[in-house]
């Protein structure tokens, strides 16, 4: 009887420490989820042409995978655009040439969201160099200098009270992130009598991470389990082997 009261023992520590896993325990691992969208759809250079806004709705988080600690919104514009460097210079004479530096494009960036508010200037790569001026006949000259991209990327850290709004629940099945890049324009210095003009097209790219705590078992339930296991199949075999003594 002494031997199968310890065998009821150990089953009963084996229950225990399943019981103890399923119910979480208090230790936390950190995991992260990340959604990406794109506007346009990723396919090279970027073909949207400016002003223009897009609306990025992702999926709340779901707090039954554990506890939301941050939420990091990162924001990329990239530019592809063209600067047409214009002279209307007859001081130095015409036929000379006019200097100018750091010409490129550029568009106003606006993010908003749930305790997001996020505003930067996105800039393709700039030129410099020097331009022919117009003769007496031409009036104006106007040079293209294509091939300008660049990429600019802003990026927001969430945390506290405001991490309520991308929770489900309450919050509902999703949250919306809205981009606004206003139209193009053109920087730039040069000689008295230059100016500047361009176009460019644009694309975004919206990255939204979940950074949360995923509920593990504790320590103890492990060992609790682990000591109920050893223990059973131990008492097991010794039971086998004695079974005519119980």
């Amino acid at each position: 009887m002494k031997k199968r009261s310890l065998f009821k023992a150990l089953a009963a520590l084996f229950v225990a420490g399943i019981a103890a896993l399923g119910g979480g325990g208090s230790a936390d691992a950190s995991s992260f989820i990340t959604q990406t969208f794109y506007d346009p759809p990723p396919s090279g250079a970027p073909t949207l042409t400016l002003p223009f806004t897009f609306n990025a709705n992702a999926n709340t988080f779901n707090t039954t995978l554990g506890t939301l600690t941050s939420v990091v919104v990162t924001v990329t514009t990239n530019l592809a655009g063209q600067v047409d460097v214009i002279s209307l210079n007859v001081t130095p004479p015409a036929g000379a040439t006019s200097s100018f530096s750091n010409a490129g494009d550029q568009t106003n960036v606006t993010v908003t969201g749930p305790g997001l508010l996020a505003t930067y200037v996105a800039q393709t790569s700039s030129v410099s160099g020097t331009v022919n001026n117009p003769t007496p006949t031409q009036v104006v000259t106007v040079t293209p200098f294509s091939g300008l991209t660049g990429s600019t990327s802003n990026t927001t850290t969430i945390t506290g009270a405001g991490l309520l709004a991308y929770e489900n629940p309450p919050s509902g099945n999703t949250v919306t992130v809205h981009y606004a890049a206003s139209a193009s324009s053109v920087y730039g210095t040069g000689d008295p009598g230059t100016a500047f003009s361009g176009s460019a097209t644009a694309g975004a790219k919206i990255v939204i991470t979940y950074n949360y705590l995923a509920a593990v078992p504790e320590p103890a339930s492990m060992s609790l389990l682990g000591i109920g296991m050893a223990g059973f199949f131990a008492f097991r075999r010794f039971f086998n082997k004695r079974n005519g003594d119980v």
